[in-house]
């Protein structure tokens, strides 16, 4: 049996990213005033110094959380293309729940966070990965986070934007990425897109 130290080889553990879209483009337009990311980038945020030791996460896949538009509506097929272009990135799959627009005549997400929610949970209890990076604020997500690890002893890593997170969100995560603009800076496409 190998004694972990220094010098050692590093454990590979099973690590899945799960992304809440809406967050993520809102910060990203609130940091940088488009949303024109460069998903391949996002696998890096299981490069992270926070677990210490030699625990080296392993990316299964990347799940992308966010709604869609009715296809009768008329920025049906710009969003169709913003999430096909998520897609064509190995490992990731979208999941779309659906956008409502309200009285006011703006759009509200449906469905979204109950998706995010399901799959982490269920894949954790299914030992689908040892390692989750959850890229959110929503204090709605704490008891997620709670369960998961109180349940399964999965470990649960925050990626979220500093001044848009919930405290007690951000205090229930085992360790914490910081999204600030020097970090983002790497992931953002030189072309604008809106």
């Amino acid at each position: 049996m190998a004694v972990i130290g220094s010098g050692s080889t590093p454990a590979y553990r099973p690590s899945m990213i799960f992304i809440d879209g809406g967050y993520l483009r809102e910060g990203i337009k609130k940091v940088f005033g488009h949303y024109n990311i460069d998903f391949a980038f996002l696998p890096l945020l299981l490069d992270w110094s926070t677990m210490g030791g030699p625990i080296q996460p392993e990316l299964i896949r990347v799940y992308y959380y966010d709604a869609i538009v009715d296809h009768k509506d008329t920025k049906y097929d710009e969003q169709n293309s913003y999430f096909e272009r998520i897609q064509e990135n190995n490992d990731y799959e979208v999941k779309l729940g659906r956008l409502i627009k309200t009285k006011d005549g703006r759009y509200r997400q449906k469905g979204v966070d109950v998706l995010l929610a399901v799959d982490m949970i269920t894949k954790a209890f299914l030992n689908h990965y040892e390692i989750a990076v959850l890229l959110g604020g929503d204090g709605d997500y704490v008891d997620l986070v709670k369960s998961i690890k109180d349940f399964t002893g999965k470990r649960i890593v925050g990626a979220y934007f500093q001044e848009n997170v919930s405290k007690r969100l951000a205090d229930s995560f085992d360790g914490g990425i910081i999204l600030s603009k020097d970090f983002l800076g790497q992931c953002i496409l030189t072309t604008k897109s809106e």
